[in-house]
């Protein structure tokens, strides 16, 4: 009975500690600050991404941790206060991530209309220098009539 109730301790505290540092790694990358630079944003979405892919499942482990300390709990074993405690706060945690990610989500739609409006007027640039580049290749390139084979090469070179 001693060596079954050890086990079950051994299984139930690590079980606890995986889902604990589960959770404070995603908030540790939710609470990230997010730059005007896309690789910052990247990293974030991916992270929502990785949690709302995981939710039920990440929900569905805390009730075998915690039936495993109702157990412990029903039959005397000896644990540590503040394992019990971890325990109740699992899911005061999970809530309190959930919300973190809602946040985030809002903050990046806020942030979404300046990255479309940047966009835009990058592609506007690029076509009016896609404009420029053709009109002076057109006069000033290869194409050009009446010039020898030699300069057409270097010009060809130049664009």
């Amino acid at each position: 009975k001693s060596q079954y109730a050890k086990n079950l301790h051994q299984q139930a505290q690590a079980d606890l500690e995986r889902i604990i540092l589960e959770m404070e790694e995603n908030e540790k990358l939710l609470q990230s600050e997010i730059t005007d630079n896309l690789a910052d944003l990247r990293v974030l979405m991916d992270a929502l991404k990785d949690i709302r892919e995981r939710e039920s499942e990440v929900e569905l482990k805390f009730g075998p941790v915690e039936s495993m300390y109702q157990l412990l709990e029903k039959y005397e074993v000896n644990v540590a206060k503040d394992e019990f405690d971890k325990v109740s706060d699992i899911r005061f945690k999970w809530r309190k991530l959930r919300n973190l990610v809602n946040e985030r989500n809002n903050q990046i739609a806020l942030l979404q209309g300046g990255f479309k409006r940047d966009l835009t007027a990058q592609v506007e640039r690029f076509a009016l220098e896609v404009v420029a580049f053709r009109k002076d290749f057109d006069h000033h390139g290869p194409m050009v009539k009446g010039i020898r084979p030699q300069e057409a090469m270097e010009r060809l070179k130049k664009y």
